[in-house]
């Protein structure tokens, strides 16, 4: 159990030192990650990075619909429908038009 403890917080300092830029919804645009596409897919030891992208009408709407799709895809690799979720997202990357908000979920 402490293993998995440690490896989990090693990972998280790591993403965060690799991904340290959060840009937030109002700060929409700027100079795209090179992580922030649909296919951006990366194994790691333990786990694994993907990008999750929703669109809607404002920020609370896209980050309902990335957290439903997050769960929804871990729990297809689990292979279990009431497995326990303990994915998130560690980065996020907003794009704005007149009429939506999008937002790449890492």
């Amino acid at each position: 159990m402490k293993r998995l403890i440690f490896s989990y917080t090693t990972m998280c300092i790591l993403c965060t030192l690799l991904f340290p830029c959060v840009v937030k919804a109002q700060d929409c645009g700027g100079e795209k990650p090179t992580w922030a596409t649909a296919s951006y897919k990366r194994t790691l030891d333990n786990s694994y990075l993907e990008v999750v992208v929703a669109s809607g009408q404002d920020e609370d709407e896209v980050r309902e619909k990335a957290r439903v799709e997050i769960e929804k895809r871990r729990r297809l690799t689990v292979g279990e429908q009431d497995a326990a979720i303990k994915s998130g997202h560690i980065a996020e990357y907003w794009e704005c038009n007149t009429t939506n908000v999008t937002g790449y979920f890492l």
